[in-house]
């Protein structure tokens, strides 16, 4: 009998044109093996380009409409009727993980206290490149028990702010990350247990950055994101059409957990790409 898992990666405002102009093997390898997706983020109802909105719309499958989240305030938020995907996988009897070290998705309720082991950083306090190496150590642990496990790293969306996504300081922040992509996979393919394992990996990013630096607004350079996911049951290749939205739904799909029709996205393990409008 095959084991399904799931580990999802998020880096925060990631700009893939940067990843293709860097040094990122894991990366670039895993973009060649599995989907790569890219899109633009939903900002019809006025939403910014922030973390918040974007990582909620990662996390539950629908878009800020429903969710709630219009920035970084959370001042709605509608997570009890829109749970992140580790949460519905809770309730199915998966166990689930998470390490994240922007602190806000763990205590506004972006991924939920339902979820088995929440790992909380700090990476505005210690700094963003130590967290994120705390955090993928972290993952590397909690993968050993968990069926699904989401990781944050966030040094890379410190650098755009800093320096900007065309500036050095950016495309280091990309090589530190995909070193740390490499030792997740590599936990991974170590496992005692993987030949007995089917793995859906993705990676993905909740907004992109202005050439100059930041984020916040409605340019298509801010608004644009990506998902990266590769499993046996998907064919390598660019796949266009397809939203943040589908992430949720895909994890769900990978564990033979019924879609939800309240969810805006549908599963990348679909024929179908997602119809939901930009």
């Amino acid at each position: 009998m095959v084991n399904l898992k799931a580990l999802v990666i998020g880096i925060d405002g990631l700009r893939w044109d940067r990843v293709n102009s860097s040094n990122a093997p894991r990366l670039t390898r895993l973009a060649d093996a599995g989907v790569f997706a890219p899109s633009l983020l939903d900002v019809t109802s006025g939403t910014r380009t922030d973390s918040g909105p974007g990582w909620s719309t990662i996390a539950t499958g629908v878009w800020p409409d429903k969710h709630g989240v219009l920035d970084n305030s959370f001042a709605i938020t509608r997570y009890e009727l829109y749970p992140d995907f580790l949460t519905r996988l809770a309730r199915q009897g998966r166990t689930t993980f998470a390490a994240v070290d922007w602190r806000p998705l763990a205590q506004e309720g972006t991924f939920g206290p339902e979820i088995g082991t929440v790992v909380v950083g700090d990476g505005e306090e210690h700094g963003y490149l130590v967290e994120d190496e705390r955090m993928t150590a972290a993952a590397i642990e909690g993968l050993q028990g968990s069926d699904a496990t989401f990781v944050y790293l966030g040094c890379v969306d410190f650098a755009g702010h800093a320096a900007g996504p065309l500036s050095t300081e950016y495309s280091l922040a990309i090589e530190w990350v995909d070193a740390m992509v490499g030792e997740l996979l590599d936990a991974i393919a170590r496992r005692r247990t993987f030949v007995a394992e089917k793995w859906l990996t993705i990676v993905t990013t909740d907004h992109g950055h202005r050439d100059k630096g930041d984020h916040g607004g409605y340019s298509d350079d801010e608004r644009a994101t990506f998902i990266l996911a590769a499993t046996p049951d998907l064919p390598s290749g660019r796949r266009d059409g397809t939203r943040l939205v589908d992430l949720a739904p895909t994890v769900l799909h990978h564990f033979d957990v019924p879609v939800p029709a309240e969810l805006d996205g549908r599963s990348l393990l679909d024929d179908q790409p997602s119809t939901v409008a930009p």
